[in-house]
């Protein structure tokens, strides 16, 4: 049986319900590394060149800690995808991750890469010629699966036992509803904000303040009047900007928080955009950028947020 590594990082994260249920139905074992350390943090800054952001540093480090336990990694490489608007683009540091660890661990297990570009072929082809990479191309009954398994059929286990965390509420009447705290839209990559070493608890520490706090995609109905004319060709970083401006346009939101790392190239441009579309069509809400990295301290953080609810506070 093939054991096949995955980072608990980057995009790694959005695709790993998918990767253990696929990898589980062509019979491999899957370790997957556990949550983000300062251990596998301060090992992915020694090994990982300073211009890359902390987020990747730290991809560095789950690899390092899978080291020996593996005999192929598995890692994404999300170059296009086709939308209605037209193709749009991963993260040009992401799409680079394994070309990078290549160079950067030289005596890491063989790579397999879940290599997705739609100008090429669909989703489809990507798992296809992962199950070849892998060798695996006649280990089911009539070949390889041809597409994702459906979420229903992902395999129970240790490995399946961790997804996305979703510790807040979707937008919906019960914001509205509640007692008069300040309300706060978290935008950011998954990976991130709900990496409690990397972004240092961030959320319990929103919560701790006395923060609502609001996640994920609200309902469109009120963003689309406020969406930027340009919007760059960046796949997730759309994604943040209809985020952003959905929340914005809905009233009982009384703050939003972006949440980056330094170095990001992509966020600096995206958040720009965010913020000019809010002081353009929404100019008294408050907007708070927090910006992480490897020196980035908790006592800093906890003052900045405990600032911020105080002022939404004092503005209700």
């Amino acid at each position: 049986m093939i054991r096949v590594g995955i980072c608990r990082a980057l995009d790694g994260v959005r695709f790993l319900p998918d990767w253990e249920a696929f990898l589980a139905g062509l019979g491999c074992e899957i370790v997957v590394s556990e949550p983000t350390t300062r251990q596998m943090v301060e090992s992915g800054v020694r090994q990982a060149p300073a211009e890359l952001c902390l987020p990747v540093k730290a991809c560095v480090g789950h690899a390092l800690a899978l080291q020996g336990r593996v005999d192929r990694f598995l890692l994404p490489r999300i170059v296009c995808r086709r939308t209605k608007e037209g193709p749009l683009f991963g993260c040009p540091k992401a799409i680079a991750l394994p070309d990078m660890l290549r160079a950067l661990i030289p005596d890491l297990p063989p790579i397999v890469e879940f290599l997705l570009d739609e100008r090429e072929g669909d989703e489809s082809r990507a798992y296809r010629e992962l199950a070849e990479a892998l060798g695996l191309r006649k280990r089911r009954a009539g070949g390889w699966p041809t597409e994702k398994w459906p979420r229903e059929k992902r395999p129970s286990g240790p490995a399946a036992e961790w997804s996305h965390r979703q510790v807040t509420e979707q937008a919906g009447p019960g914001l509205a509803g509640r007692a008069r705290t300040p309300v706060v839209a978290v935008v950011g990559h998954d990976y991130l904000i709900d990496d409690d070493e990397l972004s240092l608890g961030l959320l319990p520490r929103l919560a701790a303040a006395g923060a609502q706090v609001a996640r994920g995609t609200p309902e469109a109905s009120g963003a689309a009047a406020i969406l930027p004319g340009f919007e760059p060709d960046w796949l997730f970083e759309r994604e943040l900007i209809r985020q952003a401006l959905g929340w914005a346009s809905r009233l009982e939101v009384d703050g939003l928080l972006l949440a980056t790392s330094f170095a990001c190239g992509t966020s600096a441009v995206t958040y720009d955009i965010i913020r000019r579309a809010v002081r353009r069509h929404r100019p008294e809400l408050a907007v708070l950028e927090l910006v992480f990295d490897e020196q980035t301290g908790p006592a800093g953080l906890t003052t900045r947020i405990e600032s911020f609810v105080e002022l939404l506070r004092m503005r209700r």
